[in-house]
């Protein structure tokens, strides 16, 4: 797999390289670095020579790789391709991803602040919502700097954009300490969990035949989605068999939220879906909102058309 990291010399940037680097193969798959370095302005000088100039971008740009590099495994560093944009960050890494043939795009993302501290930076945003390849938007890991043992949701809603997310799971090495969990969400029957107000009624006895349907047709509609979530994870990789799968009722992205601080996940999966008009590169729903409001690193894969 070819991958292609963008890189500016901040700790997101060295978080992003340490969370991919753990996911691949040394000899079989290619890692590439993409910079695009910042107009240089020199404060109370009206000329400086443009050789000069050059100078100070080079060294500028050969830190912020040998600082990206210092990030990576041992067995690593000496095979990454190097990458200089000519564009801003956000349209020169996806022209660079295109040129090179990258197969994934990573970006890390800054916290903003306490309340602010998931929302994601412009440069990582817009890759995320604009890239037509795979994107892992990496943030920074919660208290445990283990990266042999990550724990990753995969989310699944039975979509063309789940099985092709499926598939490319498969482009990792995962590793061997890996807890993988495999989570879909059943829309309630009525569009949304039931109202208290509605359950309470139906507590009646004089609705006792509606609640007994309704419980019935909640219990086999949960019965055939577990069936076919298990036969789903055969298609997974090893550890997105290992456990069993969670099926949750109620607003998709709710779920995947909750399901995310519940069990303390380091990584979500997630498929897009393609958008049929002229935004069809830009998210929307669920994915949207999980990209917004997550804790932890996301890998969204968008959803290829058929011709």
């Amino acid at each position: 797999m070819r991958v292609l990291c963008g890189v500016d010399g901040s700790p997101a940037a060295a978080e992003a390289v340490r969370q991919v680097s753990h996911l691949l193969t040394p000899g079989q798959d290619e890692l590439a670095f993409f910079f695009s370095p910042p107009e240089l302005h020199v404060v109370g000088e009206k000329y400086l020579e443009p050789r000069v100039l050059a100078r100070v971008r080079q060294g500028l740009t050969s830190a912020v790789f040998d600082a990206a590099r210092s990030s990576l495994p041992l067995a690593m560093q000496g095979k990454v391709h190097e990458i200089v944009g000519e564009k801003d960050a956000r349209h020169g890494l996806l022209a660079a991803a295109a040129q090179w043939h990258a197969e994934l795009i990573v970006v890390g993302a800054r916290g903003l602040g306490r309340v602010e501290r998931w929302l994601l930076g412009s440069v990582s945003a817009y890759v995320a919502r604009a890239a037509h390849l795979p994107v892992l938007v990496a943030r920074q890991r919660r208290e445990r700097p283990n990266y042999d043992a990550p724990r990753v949701l995969f989310t699944c809603d039975g979509s063309s954009a789940s099985r092709q997310a499926a598939e490319f799971l498969w482009q990792f090495h995962w590793p061997v300490r890996t807890t993988g969990l495999v989570l879909t969400v059943m829309e309630s029957p009525l569009g949304a969990p039931l109202p208290e107000w509605l359950e309470s009624q139906l507590e009646q006895p004089e609705a006792q035949d509606v609640a007994e349907a309704w419980r019935q047709h909640r219990e086999l509609a949960e019965q055939a989605r577990r069936q076919e979530i298990a036969s789903f994870c055969q298609q997974l990789p090893a550890p997105f068999q290992e456990h069993r799968p969670l099926v949750l009722e109620g607003h998709a992205a709710e779920r995947i939220l909750h399901a995310l601080d519940a069990e303390d996940m380091d990584l979500v999966v997630l498929g897009s879906r393609a958008r049929r008009s002229l935004l069809k590169s830009w998210l929307g729903g669920t994915c949207e909102k999980v990209l917004s409001h997550a804790p932890c690193s996301l890998l969204i894969v968008p959803e290829v058309e058929s011709p």
